[in-house]
């Protein structure tokens, strides 16, 4: 039951009673929780890997949106598994069809959102695959619980982005049991482990006594080959693709550990791929830091870096504008063609955000958002730079171009001329380029010299008052 709704019954009841069938938000005894730890780049290429690790495998690949599950499917039957999606766009028959192959066993993996799997009541499920973890750590609890069922045991899995140390340790907490860290297998082990399940099936095959007819030429044409040469050529007939496959596969292991204590440490904020605070709004509220986005350990790190690989973002929609972590996602998907653009660390301010994507994606989040528009407000994406660093896009610090506003992380922001500022405003300067700089001192706009300020005109009419 939400919490708001026990707020409710807590606040209006008389002593209210809870029934409760099993331990609250518990995961089952008999179901093994195991993540891996992956760049978000790498996500499919490791959910390839675990599928051919465990080629016996019949399980549900839970996703995050309609579209990334469709593409996962795709992808999926594309490279020769036995796998097809269900999700919101599909009809009644079109569900119910899949639905029936997947109860046969006709399809080994079934790709879908949480809510397209509502209902699916199936015991013998052996793996559910996390291919993006959810928002809320109780979907996860809901997700495992589909596997391990009426006395089996189940494997829970978790493809998780190097960032999301933080959202695994919660998912520990709920389900008071231990994550464990698994490694995505090599190819060789893969190999291994599909030849093995060849060789098993061949020995398993029952023996067609129709064929006994065609041995004579079939041991003519084989006398000349020993029993290891005979060995060979079999395996390599049935084997050569997939050994071609994996032959000089990359490891796709990332610290795990490592990840996992500096997300801790740093208070790492939970995102989209999994790690984004979805309740704080990607703020930092252990010390309530608004002014200055600045890291947890010590209030004396700054947001302003770009981790690697990662490209800084400036937008023009904050707190004020009722901006959350999820809103800001929500809207880099619907206006960029990529919608599955893993979006990093996130700083919700007063007046303005910050965002981190993958460089590969820079160009698509900067076109896709130009001609946004979110609650009525025109919205502005910018590179943000980090402090001492000089605009990569001509033009440097003008003085007197831009104002200055306290809490910004000391980051500037590369604005290519004639942009919008931060109050849907022009800037000066036509032509040129300019960047904004953020302040973590003082309070006060600056007005770059000039005499329009509020002080002058009131010091201007007051003389004018006295001439008169």
């Amino acid at each position: 039951m939400p919490k708001e709704v026990m707020r409710i019954s807590k606040n209006y009841m008389q002593n209210p009673k809870t029934i409760e069938v099993a331990s609250r938000n518990e995961g089952a005894a008999n179901i093994e929780h195991h993540y891996y730890m992956v760049n978000a780049r790498d996500r499919y290429k490791a959910l390839r890997r675990i599928c051919d690790v465990n080629p016996d495998i019949y399980g549900i690949v839970f996703c995050r949106t309609r579209r990334e599950t469709a593409e996962v499917a795709d992808k999926l039957m594309q490279d020769g598994y036995s796998a097809d999606a269900i999700h919101g766009e599909l009809s009644q028959a079109q569900r119910d069809h899949v639905m029936g192959r997947f109860r046969k066993r006709k399809l080994q993996l079934l790709v879908a959102t949480d809510v397209a799997a509502r209902g699916i009541d199936i015991n013998e499920l052996s793996h559910v695959i996390n291919y993006n973890l959810p928002d809320d750590d109780e979907i996860y609890v809901h997700r495992s619980g589909r596997t391990g069922r009426a006395g089996n045991k189940g494997t829970s899995i978790i493809i998780a982005h190097s960032r999301e140390g933080r959202k695994l340790k919660s998912i520990e907490r709920m389900i008071k049991r231990d994550l464990t860290l698994m490694k995505v297998p090599n190819g060789d082990e893969i190999c291994q482990i599909q030849l093995m399940k060849l060789i098993d099936k061949v020995v398993s095959t029952e023996v067609n006594h129709q064929i006994d007819k065609y041995l004579p030429s079939i041991e003519e044409k084989l006398a000349h080959l020993d029993k290891e040469a005979l060995i060979k050529h079999f395996v390599s007939a049935e084997f050569n693709r997939f050994l071609s496959f994996y032959k000089n596969a990359p490891d796709l292991n990332v610290s795990g550990s490592n990840s996992r204590d500096r997300n801790e440490r740093s208070g790492g904020r939970n995102e989209r791929s999994g790690g984004r605070n979805e309740r704080s709004g990607g703020r930092n509220e252990r010390g309530g830091d608004r002014n200055g986005g600045r890291n947890e350990r010590g209030g004396g790190e700054r947001t302003g870096h770009a981790e690697a690989g990662y490209t800084r973002f400036f937008i023009n929609l904050g707190a004020e504008k009722d901006l959350q972590a999820h809103n800001l996602i929500g809207l880099i998907n619907e206006y960029t063609r990529n919608r599955n653009i893993p979006v990093g660390k996130i700083d919700i301010m007063r007046k303005f955000s910050f965002f981190e994507a993958p460089n590969d994606f820079e160009t698509d989040v900067l076109s896709g958002l130009s001609d946004a528009v979110w609650n009525g407000n025109r919205v502005n994406v910018e590179v943000s730079q980090a402090p001492g660093e000089k605009s990569s896009r001509g033009g440097g610090n003008r003085g007197g171009s831009g104002r200055s506003y306290s809490g910004g992380g000391g980051e500037k922001r590369s604005n290519s001329g004639g942009g919008r500022d931060r109050q849907g405003g022009r800037t000066s300067g036509g032509g040129g380029s300019s960047s904004r700089r953020e302040s973590t001192g003082g309070g006060g706009r600056s007005s770059g010299g000039s005499s329009s300020s509020f002080k002058g005109r009131f010091n201007a009419a007051a003389k004018k008052t006295k001439r008169d």
